[in-house]
């Protein structure tokens, strides 16, 4: 800061034809005619500004005349940017640019210093709300500007003086990010943000940063585009007409997860997993067509964001880290909830399983962490705004409720004291005296068994890693069953529900590696 006898007035004026650039500009304001001079703290930035006002100078951008709300700036290669307006004009295509303010250009000098270039996440969003577009235009300039002089003194000293101790600071970003987040973040996502409030409140600040590194992919996600798969849609029997709504699962799906038969053949990887994941979304394009589609996905969706495993007696492995796990999971979910969502309406909940945790053990995080970072990753990459057929509801650490009419469904993981309640109490404490039959489903188990009663009936479904998952040194467990899709029906003029398991292909074989 560097401070200055300034002429009121002429300050004043100064003031109000740069506020948008005036950091504390209403408290800066002082009656005029009450003292002819004032002395004033300028820092770097505005000092330029003052010193231009003071030779006479009125930089403003001139509005395009076919790009209204876009600028025309002059600026020099070898600066990238001009200031102009008390702002930073980053030139794109089309004679159109880009505007920051000075606390936008320190914040995303200190990401780019600390991070590089590729560090293209969250943050950035918080900072700034840059487009991806604009920010790759941004962080090309960033580069040269680093061996200027517009940052504040004591800003670079800052920066330069951790350069060594790039983990020092990344923490420190991390805290000042989290004190910042509920202001920063967009109105669009700060419910997912507050919803959890409490309960992060509560943690260590490991686990706050664990969150807030994670909530740093989401842009990354968005970026790569929609992802969509290719599903195929059969019409011939106009399906619509006899159902009113379908209703499928995605449990204990353990992306990420590796094992391999008795040659060494992987059986169960990364790629096998999509697969799997979207031949649910192909099995109802191409059984329902046109039908309300209700997927509940019930937890256990990666295979572990523990450091030593979830279940080191199984001897289980994975080659992603749980940062890819819990991304990749959210962007293939997300891509078979939009690319069905273009046949179906979609209406998606989700649930936390005991896989979708963070930390040594599996207590250690009962708010299920990695569970709501994949829910997160698929609310803001299926973007609902965008299409009135997908419909994501918030998480849910424990079960869903649906009252479908006189149907209710009644969906948890199974790994909680939940499995121990009766039909009749779930019945009695969750739902309305207008449901008369009751399904109530659950995971965890990674075997089949359905159970119809006259008003109640009870599933549990198999995993979609099928029986390679608790097996034994063999590889071969009997109580599990092979990886398939449950679906309900409900179809019309009918009172009780359809339910029905459509196998998939599993190795039987299949066991775990033991080194």
């Amino acid at each position: 800061m560097k401070r200055r006898r300034v002429n009121t007035d002429e300050y004043l004026k100064f003031l109000e034809a740069n506020k948008d650039s005036i950091h504390r500009y209403k408290n800066r304001i002082v009656k005029t005619g009450e003292t002819e001079t004032m002395f004033v703290r300028f820092n770097d930035m505005e000092l330029q500004l003052w010193n231009d006002w003071k030779a006479g100078k009125r930089p403003e951008p001139t509005p395009q005349q076919n790009n209204p709300g876009h600028y025309s700036v002059s600026t020099t290669p070898e600066d990238g940017y001009s200031i102009s307006g008390g702002y930073y004009w980053f030139p794109i295509a089309d004679g159109k640019a880009i505007k920051l303010t000075t606390n936008q250009i320190e914040e995303l000098y200190k990401l780019y210093t600390v991070h590089g270039a590729d560090y293209t996440s969250a943050e950035v969003l918080r900072a700034t709300m840059l487009t991806p577009e604009a920010w790759n235009v941004v962080k090309g300039r960033l580069k040269l500007m680093k061996q200027s002089d517009i940052l504040p003194p004591h800003l670079r000293r800052e920066i330069e003086a951790d350069s060594d101790q790039e983990t020092q600071v990344y923490d420190r970003i991390l805290a000042e990010a989290y004190e910042k987040k509920r202001e920063k973040f967009t109105a669009r996502y700060r419910d997912l943000w507050l919803k959890n409030a409490k309960e992060l409140d509560r943690r260590s600040a490991e686990k706050d940063a664990y969150f807030l590194d994670h909530i740093m992919m989401l842009v990354d996600a968005i970026v790569e585009g929609k992802p969509k798969i290719r599903l195929v849609n059969y019409q011939q029997e106009k399906p619509a007409d006899q159902y009113e709504w379908v209703m499928t699962f995605i449990s204990d799906w353990h992306y990420g997860k590796i094992a391999v038969d008795r040659t060494g053949t992987e059986v169960y990887n990364e790629e096998i997993a999509r697969e799997r994941a979207e031949r649910v979304f192909h099995t109802i394009a191409e059984r329902y067509p046109g039908v309300p589609t209700y997927i509940r996905l019930l937890g256990d969706d990666i295979e572990t964001a523990m450091e030593d495993g979830m279940h080191p007696d199984h001897r289980s492995h994975f080659r992603l880290s749980p940062h890819n796990q819990i991304k990749e999971a959210g962007i293939i979910l997300a891509g078979g909830i939009i690319s069905l969502s273009a046949i179906n309406p979609v209406n998606v909940k989700k649930v936390g399983g005991n896989h979708d945790r963070v930390g040594k053990t599996r207590d250690e995080d009962k708010a299920r962490l990695p569970s709501q970072l994949i829910h997160t990753v698929i609310t803001v990459v299926t973007d609902q705004k965008d299409s009135k057929n997908i419909m994501v509801h918030p998480h849910d650490n424990r079960y869903t409720l649906d009252e479908l009419g006189e149907i209710g469904v009644f969906c948890h993981h199974g790994d909680g004291r939940l499995i121990r309640e009766k039909p009749a109490d779930i019945s009695l404490t969750y739902f309305s005296k207008k449901v008369k039959f009751l399904v109530i489903v659950t995971g965890h188990f990674h075997e089949l068994a359905i159970n119809m009663q006259a008003t109640f009936a009870t599933v549990r479904l198999p995993s979609l890693c099928g029986q390679d998952d608790h097996g034994d040194v063999s590889g071969y467990n009997p109580h599990t069953t092979p990886a398939g899709i449950v679906v309900i029906e409900k179809l019309k003029g009918i009172s009780v529900p359809v339910i029905k398991y459509i196998p998939m292909e599993t190795n039987p074989n299949a066991y775990y590696p033991t080194d």
